[in-house]
């Protein structure tokens, strides 16, 4: 009896807090009061990961989020001002159990609540990640809202090739002015409207050199069924489950680079798939994999100028 009593005495606190903080939000419309963490998931791959924090969040207060290096290249901390654990919903403070091709080895959580000289209270949480290989870990703005915080892990091989890349298509573009000057051109070779990259790349005789057999499929899933969660949910079926089918058919490794949802004007009574040129097996063999029925179409013209991605799919009403 003695034990039990304890427990609710320390635990008393927290679960009130857990209780009163989403009233607290909705009541305080003139300072953001701080973040509430409910759950975590990983949406892992490997090259390119995604952490999500759901819960109660402030916008507004996203800025102050510090993400920094430990004592090895593995070992990223993330510290969180102005944010409470919600221990009713999370007990776990360590996450080990992560997927091997996923860009996180294990998740540390700590929670730290201090009342200065003055008699202010300063709370915090923060985030221990160990990673299996070096990667770069930052705020993905785009996905993060009032109701979650997410953070991409990157692995930090690609992110160095993304950006030497980038470095050679500058390159590309500035010896192709120079060029145009010299034939008397005083304009510039290059739409301002297009990226360094595309414009070498469109260039016929740059991408006939460039040109090389595609290694990976590229692939982004938007939610266009009312129900919330969609992509998500097909993406992981994708992702886990059917990897190595998709993979050993077509000889590319499934990369899935996007997920999120799309307006409510566009969304779809049933799943549609667009495809580049080249990549109509591809779209195909995924449509065979995904429950209900779909529409494959070539990728519209307005999008192909876009380079990134090989396949979409558009998730239906159907979808279940």
């Amino acid at each position: 009896m003695k034990n039990t009593f304890r427990m609710l005495r320390n635990r008393l606190p927290r679960l009130l807090l857990a209780l009163l903080l989403p009233l607290w939000v909705a009541t305080a419309s003139a300072q953001p009061v701080g973040h509430m963490l409910d759950s975590v998931d990983l949406l892992p791959a490997e090259k390119m990961s995604y952490l999500t924090f759901k819960g109660y969040f402030e916008t507004e207060l996203f800025e102050q989020i510090l993400i920094e290096v430990g004592e090895t290249p593995e070992h990223v901390r993330i510290t969180i001002p102005n944010a409470f654990i919600n221990n009713v919903l999370m007990e776990e403070r360590e996450y080990t159990d992560f997927p091997e091709n996923s860009l996180l080895g294990s998740l540390t959580l700590n929670e730290e609540i201090r009342q200065q000289a003055d008699g202010s209270i300063d709370f915090l949480v923060r985030l221990d990640l160990k990673l299996p290989r070096p990667a770069q870990v930052s705020l993905d703005t785009g996905r993060s809202s009032g109701q979650q915080l997410t953070l991409v892990l990157q692995d930090a091989t690609r992110t160095l090739a993304a950006q030497q890349e980038a470095e050679e298509s500058q390159t590309g573009i500035v010896v192709a002015e120079k060029v145009g000057m010299i034939s008397g051109q005083t304009r510039s070779l290059v739409n301002p409207a297009i990226s360094a990259r595309e414009a070498v790349l469109l260039h016929p005789v740059s991408a006939m050199l460039a040109y090389r057999p595609p290694l990976r499929l590229n692939l982004a899933v938007f939610n266009a069924s009312p129900r919330v969660g969609t992509a998500r949910r097909l993406a992981i079926m994708l992702e886990h489950q059917q990897r190595r089918s998709i993979e050993e058919r077509l000889g590319l490794k499934l990369e899935i680079l996007n997920i999120s949802s799309v307006r409510e004007d566009l969304r779809l009574p049933r799943t549609k798939i667009y495809f580049r040129p080249n990549f109509l097996k591809a779209a195909l063999t995924l449509a065979e994999m995904i429950p209900g029925e779909q529409v494959v179409e070539p990728m519209p013209l307005s999008r192909l100028s876009r380079l990134g991605n090989d396949v979409e799919i558009y998730v239906g009403e159907n979808f279940e």
